[in-house]
């Protein structure tokens, strides 16, 4: 290497990376419309597999645990202090997670460049996408598996109100 060789200009450098980054972003949209494709195929299928049968049988048992639910919550505000026991106990909670989630979002996002917030926008979408997908996909297990827990909390909550400890 010369040291006296000329200095590439500023301009020239911040060409060629410009076009580096954008040779790299066309081959990740490539990818992206693959993705994509294969997510709609994925979504058709799945909205077919769902039959109006599955839906009102889980439709039925939701009904059945939210009344349970219902008297639940009824019995719980029934109580002196109620409102005491839950700012404590979850408000403080979800409060504190928030202020966390959001500090560490902000520290992330100060990192990132133009284009890197951009693509991760993308990226967040279709992740977002997917997200209801799967959950569209997994609804029946989610579905039993809520009904069981918030059939036997609203039970707990029921039963230790009328037999304290």
């Amino acid at each position: 290497m010369n040291a006296y060789a000329p200095i590439e200009p500023v301009e020239t450098t911040l060409g060629t990376l410009t076009g580096e980054i954008n040779s790299f972003e066309s081959r990740k949209t490539t990818q992206r419309k693959a993705e994509l494709e294969a997510f709609v195929k994925k979504k058709e299928a799945s909205v077919k597999a769902y039959t109006n049968e599955v839906y009102e049988a889980k439709r039925k048992a939701w009904r059945a645990v939210n009344e349970r639910v219902t008297i639940a919550y009824k019995a719980l505000i029934g109580i002196d202090g109620w409102k005491g026991l839950v700012t404590e106990c979850i408000c403080r909670e979800r409060s504190a997670l928030k202020a966390k989630q959001e500090r560490y979002e902000g520290l992330l996002d100060n990192a990132k460049g133009i284009h890197e917030r951009n693509r991760d926008k993308r990226k967040g979408e279709l992740d977002a996408a997917r997200a209801t997908l799967d959950s569209l996909l997994t609804n029946a297990v989610k579905a039993d598996a809520w009904i069981v827990r918030n059939g036997k909390a609203a039970e707990d909550i029921i039963a230790n109100l009328k037999h304290p400890d």
